[in-house]
């Protein structure tokens, strides 16, 4: 029951509308904060932003307790260029889980995204680190797990927009 619940949401939250730049929950690549606000009612400005070190992108936007049919909330965290569009959308657990729970959202969330999507383009899987990779239109959908020695757990799925323009790197 709870995967079925994980695969409606999942669905739901990451409808494709038809442009090809579509990322997660009717955002697209390219949008504004204003835009991504009105999209997105609940989104609010984080006080503690985080930046992603590869590319500079600021998280600018979040909305916090999301239902994936998870056991955990989880919070999508929306970042945006130096210019201010939006580029990447993070879904994770908003609380810190375990190595036997993180592991098994990731199953989920997988299961989820293989059911969406379909077999993924390449997918890596040990005991403590995981990474499937798939693509819809230019928007590139990694899923991630990984554990650092039972100490440090995370899960999370990365929608990323221009797919075809970023290459395999994020």
């Amino acid at each position: 029951m709870k995967f079925c619940c994980l695969v409606f949401a999942i669905a739901a939250l990451s409808t494709n509308v038809a442009s090809a730049q579509s990322l997660w929950g009717e955002t697209r690549s390219g949008m504004t904060v204003d835009e991504a606000k009105q999209i997105q009612p609940l989104a609010f400005t984080p006080s503690d932003p985080r930046t992603v070190a590869k590319t500079g992108n600021i998280e600018l936007l979040r909305v916090e307790g999301l239902d994936l049919g998870a056991v955990e909330k989880f919070k999508a965290s929306l970042y945006f260029s130096k210019t201010g569009k939006l580029q990447q959308v993070t879904l994770a657990p908003m609380a810190s889980v375990n190595s036997y729970s993180g592991r098994s959202i990731f199953d989920s969330l997988f299961l989820g995204l293989k059911a969406k999507y379909g077999s993924p383009l390449n997918v890596n899987s040990k005991p403590d680190q995981a990474l499937a990779t798939w693509t819809s239109g230019k928007t590139k959908i990694e899923a991630f797990y990984s554990n650092f020695m039972d100490t440090v757990t995370i899960v999370q799925v990365v929608y990323t927009g221009d797919a075809i323009a970023l290459g395999s790197g994020l």
